[in-house]
């Protein structure tokens, strides 16, 4: 059900602490060998509570429109979830549903995190975040974005190809002091990056 502001505001720090413990929980567990005794798994607590807690800030995603409630640390989360496989599909989603809410008020820091995902090891988090930059987001009030030029050429050819759309539509340009803010990436463990 739909929260008011005051409510979500009041429950945003007990959420942020679930979806935190279930992102560490499927990380821990991500590497073991689980043997399947019958047709259903049950999921852990933690999962489940994961999972709740994403549907609610899913659910109230037209209340993030409003500036003043704290959105780094979930997107941050959301980000970490979509690298996930077990995670990916629901944190897509509510990762699509709170940026389209948040596209016309993104704080600057909130900007950053996505644009330094650009260059995120996993593909699927390259991806879904290209697609809700391309869909959602004016990038022209922004100069240049490092990442945004690296993801240019991008081992995937589709994400090459939005980044690129992305690019020409906010009339990015390269200058003389370029060069100067590639040096960090020369040393990028990343193939694809360097």
């Amino acid at each position: 059900s739909q929260f008011n502001k005051l409510t979500l505001m009041y429950v945003l720090p007990l959420l942020i602490k679930i979806i935190e413990n279930g992102k560490n929980y499927t990380m821990k567990n991500s590497k073991k060998i689980v043997k399947v005794k019958s047709e259903f798994n049950d999921e852990a607590s933690e999962e489940e509570q994961l999972t709740l807690a994403l549907e609610i800030i899913a659910s109230n995603g037209d209340l993030f429109e409003d500036a003043s409630i704290p959105r780094t640390s979930i997107v941050q989360h959301l980000i970490e979830l979509l690298a996930l496989p077990t995670k990916a599909k629901i944190s897509k989603d509510c990762f699509v549903t709170l940026c389209q809410n948040i596209a016309l008020t993104i704080s600057s820091a909130d900007l950053k995190i996505l644009l330094k995902n650009l260059i995120n090891p996993v593909s699927f988090v390259r991806s879904t975040i290209l697609e809700v930059l391309d869909d959602e987001f004016d990038l022209n009030p922004i100069e240049f974005s490092e990442e945004l030029w690296v993801s240019r050429f991008d081992n995937e050819a589709n994400n090459a190809e939005i980044s690129q759309t992305i690019w020409n539509e906010s009339n990015f340009k390269l200058d003389n002091s370029v060069p100067d803010k590639f040096i960090a990436y020369l040393g990028n463990e990343d193939n694809g990056i360097r």
